[in-house]
């Protein structure tokens, strides 16, 4: 693997309390990885719950920390990072906190094309979503100006998505704006980014796919609620709305949380929803 000449600084989490025979070669292993990262002239810092381990050696780390792996040492130690205090001088916020996302395993998937017998597209701001649509085996689509935010480039997605429909059978066409304006907290913000949604998005795509040759189901939902009241992702069922322009409606004549339960399709489940769109029995 060739050296990334932009890690300036590694944190290196210890192997923790042992028992007799037990995590000695993450300890030999961590203890070299240590020595080598060094040598690259790259910074290291060691937190490790364990004393009884060659890595705890102060010579084996720029920094090392012998304190418990949990939430209340990782702020301590962030609280009096150089880098921290440099920032709180310059009147900045400081981090006080670390998310490690682990990479996981890679999952069995059937493609759509597998499962459904259509292609695909997804378009996004997120690589979170672009991964999921590789493993379906969906065409990944990059507009300049995605930010993820109040500010994405709404009309270049929504003419990537009309333009994919050329190539592809189904686009998802994924906008974060209004999650992360729940994440803020900000009730106005949100509703501003829904409205932006309807007017520069919705309508955009429903006056391009009347001028299509064939009928172009449209389907609109959240991935899930995010209130501005808790600021954060619940489990609560989302409401969708699914138009076809060969299928009549049903009589529900708004899109919210309640109108929706009276509407045609009820709750649904799992890929009942994604069925019910391209109306697979």
């Amino acid at each position: 693997m060739p050296k990334d000449n932009k890690l300036k600084t590694i944190l290196l989490i210890g192997s923790g309390p042992i028992i007799i025979g037990q995590a000695c070669e993450f300890d030999y292993s961590g203890s070299q990885a240590l020595r080598s990262l060094r040598e690259d002239g790259i910074k290291t810092i060691l937190i490790n719950s364990n004393p009884a381990t060659i890595m705890t050696d102060p010579s084996m780390a720029d920094h090392v920390y012998l304190l418990p792996l949990n939430t209340k040492s990782i702020v301590e130690i962030l609280k009096k990072h150089p880098v921290n205090l440099k920032r709180i001088e310059e009147g900045k916020d400081p981090a006080n906190s670390v998310w490690f996302w682990s990479p996981g395993n890679k999952p069995e998937m059937e493609t759509l094309e597998d499962q459904y017998g259509v292609t695909g597209g997804v378009i996004s701001a997120v690589d979170l979503i672009y991964g999921i649509g590789k493993y379906a085996g969906m065409k990944a689509i990059k507009v300049p100006g995605s930010t993820g935010l109040y500010d994405t480039n709404y009309e270049g997605k929504a003419k990537a998505a009309v333009d994919a429909l050329k190539e592809v059978d189904l686009v998802y066409l994924h906008i974060e704006a209004s999650d992360e304006a729940g994440h803020e907290g900000d009730e106005i913000l949100k509703t501003k980014t829904i409205e932006y949604l309807d007017e520069r998005v919705v309508k955009y795509i429903m006056a391009e796919t009347a001028k299509m040759d064939e009928d172009v189901a449209i389907a609109l939902l959240p991935d899930h609620p995010t209130p501005c009241e808790i600021r954060t992702h619940t489990h609560d069922a989302v409401p969708f709305l699914i138009y076809n322009p060969e299928l009549e409606g049903d009589t529900v004549k708004e899109y919210n949380e309640e109108s929706v339960k009276e509407g045609y399709f009820g709750l649904v489940h799992g890929n009942e929803f994604v069925k019910a769109l391209l109306r697979i029995e």
